[in-house]
């Protein structure tokens, strides 16, 4: 098993080398997180919900440190909230819920660095579900498509400063699917599409957020057989210091927001077959929401900025240079 697997990433780690190597100073590193996520499914038929918050912070004792937990019914729910002064302010807050069918990860981070040494801040939420659903229909296997309806907020200021957003899916039987979009340096935009190829994140920048459909590439599952599948969604990101005092942030809010398909069937697949396990009866999502009763992102933004600022006052004074 590869060894980033299995173990929580250090808060040094999440913030990968995207930035050019000039930049790639002690005072942050920006970086991918592909490897947090690759998890093999458990052989076991137990339905799974996990979640796992953290690190959050840079190794300080005053921000909250890992949070894992697991259970076989939902919604499992955990929030983590902190702040601290290493030469400027910084906050971080994170949300996550799980149940089948629907995932929330949110990992929001501010700081207002007065010095080039000030301590970068990372942060990252983890959540997924994993469960067995049958198929059933005329043939022995069937193509079929996943849907799934995905709204949130990804954004990030400055210029040491990333924020993400991945899903993966993985299917026993079919390859792994990943979708990713990344924020860099306050404005560079990477994504990859390899869960849905004609998906367009596009909708999801900026303070506003929005929604976007997803439905993923075709692959195909035996029939009245369990099949196991694990959807699993991530967020994060990571800050660091310019030295001059004006408020940073990094957004990645997708609380409650990956879910499947809410007004339709959860799977396409040809006239006459059906899927049924937990949470979706007769190919529809049972937790679906009533319309307009889709929970809008954005709450995390406010709680972080407001633990920023209730200890910015304490480095208000000759080091700051202002805007």
């Amino acid at each position: 098993m590869n060894s980033c697997s299995s173990a929580p990433l250090p808060a040094s780690g999440l913030i990968a080398s995207a930035l050019p190597k000039a930049d790639r100073a002690p005072r942050v590193r920006v970086a991918l997180v592909a490897c947090a996520l690759a998890v093999p499914m458990l052989a076991s038929a137990t339905p799974l919900l996990t979640t796992r918050i953290g690190p959050l912070g840079a190794g300080s004792a005053s921000c909250l440190r890992d949070a894992n937990r697991s259970a076989s019914a939902g919604p499992l729910v955990d929030t983590q909230v902190c702040a601290r002064d290493v030469l400027g302010p910084q906050s971080a807050a994170a949300f996550a819920v799980a149940d089948f069918g629907s995932l929330g990860a949110s990992t929001v981070l501010t700081m207002s660095p007065i010095f080039l040494s000030t301590p970068s801040i990372t942060g990252n939420t983890t959540v997924s579900f994993q469960a067995e659903y049958v198929f059933s229909g005329p043939g022995a296997s069937v193509p079929v498509e996943l849907n799934l309806d995905l709204d949130g907020v990804l954004s990030s200021t400055g210029i040491f400063s990333s924020a993400f957003m991945q899903i993966v899916l993985e299917v026993s039987g079919a390859p792994r699917r990943t979708a990713k979009i990344e924020i860099i340096d306050g404005g560079r935009v990477v994504t990859e599409t390899g869960l849905d190829g004609d998906v367009d994140f596009s909708a999801l920048l900026g303070l506003a957020g929005g929604g976007v459909e997803i439905d993923t590439e075709t692959f195909t599952v035996p029939v009245g057989v369990p099949v196991t599948m694990r959807l699993a969604l991530l967020t994060g990101g990571g800050l660091g210091s310019n030295g001059d005092g004006v408020t940073m942030n990094s957004t990645s809010d997708f609380d409650s927001t990956l879910t499947f398909n809410r007004d339709g069937p959860v799977f396409s697949m040809p006239a006459g077959y059906t899927v049924n396990g937990p949470g979706v009866v007769d190919n529809r999502w049972i937790g679906a929401l009533p319309p307009g009763a889709v929970p809008e992102p954005g709450s995390l933004v406010l709680a972080a900025l407001g633990l920023a600022g209730l200890i910015a006052p304490n480095r208000r004074g000759g080091c700051r240079r202002g805007r």
